[in-house]
């Protein structure tokens, strides 16, 4: 094995990859995340509970920081993010590189997954919003969708 393997394999030792199905029904529908609102050039299909990073002057002047995370779900407003409900069943791949970061999918930056023992054990690398905190962003951003914040 040569030392560009070795390093290789040693990088991904700690990578678990997880194949799941996310059920509609459940209430756990998947929300699609729009382009150019989040990614790049293409629209991104995640769960509800994937954390997906924010930044820009509109976060900095709310949260004294220069990117969180809010969960997809709770980013919602019917344009830029919307619950897709077109199927029953949806396939999903998580990512557990063994420590947190963010993966770049198309310019959007999303948390990795945490699988087993490790889920809450390890801090999130960015602030993470709560539900009522994403209110007043998409309403400064112009994506509020008629919600209010009180």
């Amino acid at each position: 094995m040569n030392a560009f393997a070795a390093a290789i394999e040693m990088l991904f030792a700690d990578l678990n990859i997880g194949v799941e199905a996310i059920y509609t029904s459940d209430g756990g529908a998947p929300v699609l995340v729009r382009a150019p609102y989040f990614a790049a050039h293409s629209d991104l299909l995640v769960s509800a509970d994937q954390l997906v990073a924010l930044s820009g002057t509109e976060v900095e002047y709310l949260f004294a920081e220069d990117e969180v995370l809010a969960e997809a779900g709770h980013l919602t407003d019917g344009r830029s993010a919307l619950y897709d409900t077109r199927r029953a069943v949806t396939a999903c791949v998580s990512l557990d590189l063994g420590y947190p970061d963010l993966i770049l999918s198309d310019g959007c930056a999303l948390a990795s997954a945490r699988h087993g023992a490790r889920a809450g054990t390890l801090p999130q690398p960015r602030r993470l919003l709560r539900c009522y905190e994403a209110v007043p962003l998409l309403a400064l951003l112009g994506r509020s969708n008629g919600r209010r914040a009180a």
